[in-house]
């Protein structure tokens, strides 16, 4: 993987190389994800992407494949492909992805059509009950398919942390409209104070991503199990919450 900079300027002729291809096909091309916070890590992170076309084909997604291992190999992962009535009528069986398209995302060519969208609340919510619930049988399984060994353990917190992110700007914006998406640390502050509880179990899984060398005997369980606790009890009150 790249710098951050130069992910950047590899985008650039990727955004040029789209526009050769589709001429006036592409409604609007945007960075998402990491690339836009302090959370990117060089050599860890790649740089995500949404094109939206006025109308999409399939053949579209065929030619833009050819493009796939030049771009690839640059740490530019295969963009997002939509349109706008797929974004309009998927809203209330995605409003997770599409509220943090809406959160986090920076437009580079043509109309900014993410900002504007109308997140419905109790879509919302549902599919955060059901993300919290499938993290917590991730974890379950995990367990008993790695058979408690530490190291495997220890990449499934690295992994199911990150992928928290997106469903913790979901539930911040239940309580809060605004949320922060510059850092997840700011996220996890935020976080604390709508929900009024600990997030100490969330915030330490996180943190292992940065994390290198070995841990004290018995500390990945602990952290393991506080994380499992962490994420049941939040599924539990989101499943409560009425909209």
């Amino acid at each position: 993987m790249q710098k951050k900079e130069q992910l950047l300027k590899e985008f650039e002729g990727f955004v040029v190389a789209l526009k050769d291809l589709f001429a006036e096909e592409i409604h609007s091309i945007h960075l998402v994800g990491s690339i836009l916070t302090e959370d990117f890590i060089e050599g860890v992170s790649d740089l995500n992407s949404v094109v939206v076309f006025k109308n999409l084909h399939f053949s579209f997604v065929e030619r833009i494949a050819d493009l796939g291992n030049t771009y690839k190999k640059k740490g530019i992962a295969a963009p997002w492909l939509m349109d706008p009535e797929y974004i309009q009528r998927s809203l209330d069986v995605f409003p997770l992805e599409f509220l943090n398209f809406k959160l986090n995302h920076k437009t580079l060519y043509g109309e900014d059509i993410f900002s504007g969208l109308e997140i419905n609340k109790a879509d919302l919510r549902l599919q955060i009950e059901r993300e919290l619930k499938s993290r917590l049988i991730w974890l379950r399984q995990g367990y008993l398919s790695t058979m408690g060994e530490q190291k495997a353990l220890l990449e499934y917190m690295r992994t199911i942390s990150k992928s928290l992110v997106p469903v913790l700007r979901g539930v911040c914006y239940l309580y809060k409209d605004m949320v922060p998406v510059r850092s997840v640390e700011e996220l996890l502050g935020t976080l604390s104070e709508v929900l009024k509880r600990d997030i100490g179990p969330v915030r330490q899984a996180w943190q292992l991503r940065r994390q290198k060398g070995s841990f004290p005997k018995g500390e990945i369980d602990r952290l393991y199990e506080s994380l499992y606790e962490w994420i049941s009890e939040l599924s539990r009150e989101i499943d409560e919450t009425i909209y």
